[in-house]
């Protein structure tokens, strides 16, 4: 891939970070980008799902900016049907759906970035896979 495709940013893709419903979930990578973020451009997208106290139908999307530092928080519904194995099924599905359709959004409206940097790799190392395989022209 050529540089003069991606963007100036850097975007990391935790698959724990503090959230509503979890405050101290991965405070560490938080604490982290903060420490790092007056020297690079730096964007954290992380993709959770709502509590089961609060179920609305639609993704809602948390931007938190500051200086070099913006963070987006994407949070979606997800209801149980009671079954367990077809309960992973669908929450995967539903989870993959949700970032896939977000991410594509973001590359159109930012570009791509100079570096994906994941931080514990289960999920987002998946989606990181997924943005490499897909390369710069899938996005534009």
């Amino acid at each position: 891939m050529s540089t003069e495709n991606h963007s100036s940013y850097v975007l990391w893709l935790p698959s724990w970070y503090p959230n509503k419903f979890r405050p101290f979930d991965g405070d560490f990578i938080q604490r982290h980008a903060q420490a790092i973020s007056p020297y690079i451009r730096l964007t954290i997208i992380y993709f959770y799902q709502y509590g089961q106290k609060e179920s609305p139908n639609e993704d809602k999307i948390e931007i938190n900016e500051s200086r070099n530092l913006k963070e987006i928080i994407v949070s979606f519904s997800f209801f149980k049907t009671g079954v367990s194995f077809l309960d992973k099924i669908i929450y995967n599905l539903k989870f993959f759906f949700t970032c896939k359709k977000y991410l594509k959004t973001h590359f159109r409206e930012n570009g791509l970035p100079r570096l994906v940097h994941v931080h514990v790799p289960m999920k987002a190392g998946l989606l990181a896979l997924w943005i490499k395989k897909k390369g710069v022209t899938k996005f534009n």
